[in-house]
């Protein structure tokens, strides 16, 4: 593993902590966390979906975020450093975004911060905003 990519380390320990967690050690918060973002996707899977919108922001105005949402105003703060991710994410609530593909498609997302970074929620694990929104253009 390569000690420069805080995203693998971070990555790594969480796998560390799902395997204690199952052998009966106490898990970290965090472990908890990924717990309740499971059980509202899985939720979310059987509820009824509200549809991706139409259209999100061209891009024109810069992301305004809602106030007392720290994942919010972290992406805010994010997508003020990388200008080309701008208009891709519309919140739906805490955590939660739809981001919009060059293709048009909308894919549901679901974000936290985690060493002052956003992470994207990917399979088991997590994975840095931008690199996911790298991945999916």
């Amino acid at each position: 593993m390569d000690g420069k990519n805080p995203a693998a380390v971070t990555q790594c320990l969480l796998e560390l902590a799902r395997v204690g967690a199952a052998r009966g050690i106490a898990p970290p918060e965090i472990v908890h966390v990924e717990d309740d973002v499971d059980r509202a996707m899985s939720a979310d899977a059987k509820a009824a979906e509200p549809l991706p919108p139409d259209g999100l922001s061209n891009g024109a105005a810069p992301y305004v975020a809602v106030a007392g949402d720290n994942v919010d105003q972290r992406l805010e703060a994010l997508l003020a450093q990388h200008p080309h991710l701008t208009g891709r994410f519309e919140r739906i609530a805490f955590g939660v975004y739809w981001m919009r593909r060059k293709s048009g498609v909308a894919k549901r997302i679901h974000m936290r911060i985690l060493f002052d970074q956003v992470f994207v929620r990917v399979g088991g694990g997590w994975e840095d905003l931008v690199v996911f929104a790298a991945r999916h253009p």
